[in-house]
């Protein structure tokens, strides 16, 4: 009885300790990154990406946003994006291929890195921020900030047309509502897969999923 009482206090000990390390993790329920804004607001990402370096406080989505992108860019992320922006109360989408003139816009959006869209190339080096050169296949470079001239520029720039498609998702829930804006966190994402092939795990701590949501991730 003795021995059985001291096990029970220990495994009771173990599961209380395991649960305060867990508690302590920088991570969301959904193994998203969480990192707060300089304004505190929580900013998640999933899934987590392999760095992410605050550059300032951001910007707000004006009413009308200029979209740069390449004959190569991938259509998909277009589609990603402009749906977000939509959801973003964004009113007029001003869209310019990477060899027309730019946008007169507050807020300009570039997709596509150097491989699909050239324009972003010069984007990237307006921010001062390394392009995706040197990652793996499928990652992306993630860039919003504001200029010296005081225009925002957000740059989606892939390795390849998959790492611009995940820039698109990282695009999709970054955007913060904050104070009746749709804010836009000043922030530099590096993101590339471990493995050479992108996927998840699947487990339950609730009702398992259904195939139409397998279909949604």
């Amino acid at each position: 009885m003795l021995q059985n009482g001291r096990f029970r206090f220990l495994a009771k000990k173990w599961c209380l300790l395991s649960l305060a390390v867990l508690l302590l993790l920088p991570t969301g329920l959904n193994g998203e990154r969480v990192t707060h804004a300089n304004n505190g607001e929580a900013i998640m990402i999933n899934p987590t990406p392999q760095q992410l370096t605050e550059r300032g406080e951001g910007f707000a989505l004006t009413s009308t946003v200029g979209l740069v992108v390449g004959e190569a860019t991938d259509a998909a992320a277009i589609r990603e994006v402009e749906a977000a922006l939509k959801e973003a109360n964004v009113e007029q989408i001003e869209r310019t291929s990477a060899e027309d003139p730019l946008p007169e816009t507050s807020v300009t959006i570039w997709i596509g890195g150097p491989s699909e869209n050239a324009a972003s190339a010069e984007a990237l080096e307006r921010l001062d921020t390394q392009g995706p050169d040197e990652l793996r296949e499928e990652g992306y470079v993630f860039v919003s900030d504001v200029d010296e001239s005081g225009k925002s520029h957000i740059v989606l720039a892939g390795k390849d047309q998959a790492g611009t498609y995940y820039a698109a998702q990282t695009f999709k829930q970054i955007i913060q509502k904050r104070s009746g804006d749709y804010w836009v966190p000043a922030v530099e994402i590096r993101d590339w897969p471990e493995m050479p092939i992108r996927g998840s795990i699947e487990g339950f701590y609730g009702p398992p999923w259904s195939h139409e949501d397998r279909l949604e991730q």
